[in-house]
């Protein structure tokens, strides 16, 4: 074992350990983003995460909705898999899909899934782990759906700003 990976697990084991999933992680065990292209229709191909922009709201919403369902019924892949079973205090993710959300639910753990700086009741309580889709998701409700236009866009973004902002002084050293 390297001593980057010797430091890494004695920082884990010190807690608290939170992760940060990018979009791109669906994309990790295939190359590809899989669960994009099986949401995606012909006449509205979609290849990655920065193309779903360039789709108008209408299209967005028919491919959120295909994708939550695709992503409600995925193999989750054996990596995220391992990564799951680790006691996060929290996860930040820009994934959209439901994927994400069913990799970590557990007998011992409870998902909360969410969008933007609300703050769970225990921040590092790890049976009950916070997932931030910082961008919303596909199978929250209505008014945590990922942006469907520019504006909706530019507003995620500064939530999520404010989401990260948190972390150092009201998640990770939370007031007593």
């Amino acid at each position: 074992m390297d001593r980057d990976t010797r430091d890494l697990l004695s920082r884990l084991s010190v807690g608290p350990a939170f992760l940060f999933l990018g979009q791109a992680s669906e994309s990790l065990d295939t190359g590809g983003y899989r669960l994009l292209g099986q949401s995606a229709t012909d006449a509205d191909p979609v290849n990655s995460p920065m193309e779903i922009q360039t789709l108008d709201p209408q299209a967005r919403r028919m491919l959120y909705a295909t994708l939550a369902n695709v992503s409600r019924e995925s193999e989750i892949p054996e990596w995220l898999e391992a990564v799951a079973r680790y006691p996060w205090n929290g996860v930040l993710t820009s994934r959209i899909d439901a994927e994400i959300l069913r990799a970590f639910e557990s007998d011992w753990r409870r998902v909360v899934p969410g969008f933007g700086s609300g703050r769970p009741r225990h921040p590092r309580n790890s049976s009950e782990l916070r997932v931030w889709q910082i961008y919303g998701g596909v199978t929250l409700p209505d008014e945590e759906q990922p942006p469907l236009d520019s504006l909706e866009f530019a507003t995620r973004k500064r939530i999520a700003m404010e989401t990260m902002q948190q972390l150092p002084n009201g998640l990770v050293t939370p007031a007593s």
